[in-house]
């Protein structure tokens, strides 16, 4: 009723009524003041409409527009020829990156909540309600308002690439369509658990080696800085000439006393110049590590089950080859990776088996080619690629373990071999003096 007049026009900025309920007055409660708001909302993709309404707070406005079917855009109250405004303006997309935990914990909470029978709108509710950074409280601001708007959930995602990938938004988009969104929901999960799993795996694998390799500079640091200058100072009271490798190892100690600051400026240079590229996007931190020795062979088997797996996972929900093989080649990071996998889609598309084109690029060896060859004649493609994905997985795991029990004592036994040389040549006049003195 009271919608209705405000709609029409009917009520013209009335002063505000003082309204006691029955109950109150039982309950001896405060009555409640109502009070005039006006208000613009969204109907539809795009229709716009305004009008007042008499409420006792914003909550009950957007409560009552939100049980009409509008999505608030703007509320006033007004007091008198005074007019406090409160806007909700549809949030826009923030810059920026959230880490794969966030994305985890995101898309299982979802899942869960899907199950129970709630609708996505009261889920992403429930989900802003609990305590976030403020990076996802605006995305499910925005996700809402889109949704609202019309959109579709999946829609929505896309609106934000830094924070759902296209896998995500292909999986989410291939649950919708058959009915499954849940489940596919579970399976995004299941796999950016597998994933930061394996991530987690190889950044411990490097984290006792780089301890040794930073202490042991630090001492070899030390050891130039410190220690070889003041035997220096003593050897020069001594006179006579010294030894070939204290005379290098004193060269190099004089070096890094005179020009310590040159390093320190080269090494800030550096640092700010490769941030400076990641930010800007012309780099990422994995794309340097692609091109290390040891972890780049390591981050590209890891690359490899990334491809394999979502492969698998896409096609397990319906979706075409050729959309799978362009979903899974975005997401790479190795951009000789990404123009692999552009070519098993031109393979591919020119008839080829995806066996064939995989074996062409030279980045599968033959076991996961045989995998994938049995699954297309067999029909259970699939689950060949999971079952592939799960060998490389134990895989890298082996070999993680394998090279970091080799690792930590050939970095041990080479700054020790440095650390040894730099002491022997400081004591090699000492025992030339002593043999002299016999």
């Amino acid at each position: 009723m009271l919608l209705d007049l405000a709609a029409s026009g009917q009520l013209n900025r009335p002063q505000p009524i003082l309204i006691i309920r029955d109950s109150q007055l039982a309950s001896g409660k405060r009555p409640f003041l109502m009070k005039t708001f006006h208000y613009k909302a969204k109907q539809g993709p795009k229709k716009i409409v305004e009008g007042e309404m008499l409420a006792e707070s914003r909550e009950q406005v957007v409560a009552r527009l939100s049980g009409d079917g509008l999505f608030p855009l703007e509320i006033t109250v007004q007091t008198g020829n005074s007019t406090a405004s409160s806007q909700i303006s549809p949030l826009t997309a923030i810059a920026g990156n959230t880490s794969l935990r966030g994305k985890i914990s995101f898309m299982d909470q979802l899942a869960d909540l899907s199950s129970a029978g709630l609708s996505i709108m009261k889920a992403l509710d429930v989900i802003s309600r609990q305590p976030l950074n403020p990076g996802w409280n605006r995305i499910l601001e925005n996700l809402k308002h889109d949704i609202h708007s019309g959109k579709s959930f999946s829609e929505s995602l896309e609106a934000h690439p830094t924070y759902f990938s296209p896998f995500m938004i292909s999986m989410i988009r291939a649950g919708e369509t058959g009915g499954s969104f849940d489940v596919s929901l579970r399976q995004i999960t299941q796999s950016l658990e597998r994933e930061d799993d394996l991530r987690s795996k190889i950044r411990q694998s490097l984290l006792y080696p780089g301890v040794i390799l930073s202490f042991g500079l630090i001492t070899i640091l030390i050891l130039f800085l410190f220690v070889v200058p003041r035997l220096e100072s003593l050897y020069e009271d001594f006179g006579g000439t010294l030894p070939f490798i204290t005379q290098m190892v004193i060269g190099l100690s004089r070096g890094l006393v005179s020009f310590w600051w040159l390093l320190i400026l080269l090494a800030a240079g550096a640092v700010v110049f490769i941030k400076q590229n990641v930010k800007s996007g012309k780099v990422s931190w994995r794309s340097i590590g692609f091109k290390l020795p040891w972890l780049g062979a390591m981050l590209k088997l890891e690359e490899n089950v990334h491809f394999i797996r979502t492969l698998g996972l896409l096609l397990k929900n319906g979706i075409s080859i050729i959309e799978a093989l362009t979903v899974a080649g975005n997401i790479a990071e190795n951009p000789v990776f990404q123009t692999s996998i552009a070519s098993v889609k031109g393979d591919v598309l020119q008839g080829n088996s995806l066996a064939h084109a995989l074996e062409k690029t030279g980045s599968f060896d033959a076991l996961a080619i045989g995998f994938v060859q049995t699954g297309e004649e067999t029909g259970t493609l699939d689950a060949t690629l999971d079952k592939v994905s799960r060998i490389y997985e134990r895989d890298i795991e082996r070999k993680i373990k394998v090279l970091t029990t080799l690792l930590e004592p050939l970095m041990i036994l080479a700054i020790g071999i440095i650390v040894g040389i730099i002491v022997i040549s400081m004591l090699l006049p000492i025992f030339q003096i002593s043999f002299l003195v016999r």
